[in-house]
């Protein structure tokens, strides 16, 4: 399966929207703690592989690949320079999952 969600950086102004776009396009569980530990924790726990009921809205396998295409990464970057930079901090550890699989790819779209 392939799975990928568009993250519009032109929605994203400072922490508390940058949590709504993540938990709305990646379907963070209910009580996601809004921080960038929890954020973490939910976007490495997506390649499950069927064992456990996933942090967010998938539950893929390890054949899998999930892509983040990221929209209005100049506005974004803008917007809200500290949260832009804060996701491309954490870009190695989501492109490995917890199993150790890599199928997170993040692309730049128009």
């Amino acid at each position: 399966m392939n799975c990928e969600v568009t993250i519009d950086g032109s929605n994203i102004r400072d922490w508390d929207s940058f949590h709504n776009e993540f938990q709305e396009k990646m379907g963070f569980f209910d009580g996601y703690g809004r921080n960038l530990d929890a954020w973490l924790d939910c976007m490495t726990d997506i390649f499950t592989r069927g064992q456990y009921e996933s942090l967010c809205k998938f539950n893929l396998n390890q054949d899998d690949s999930f892509t983040m295409k990221i929209i209005n990464g100049e506005k974004w970057m803008s917007q809200s320079k500290e949260t832009l930079l804060a996701f491309m901090d954490c870009y190695e550890p989501l492109r490995e999952s917890k199993d150790g699989h890599y199928g997170l790819s993040i692309s730049r779209g128009i």
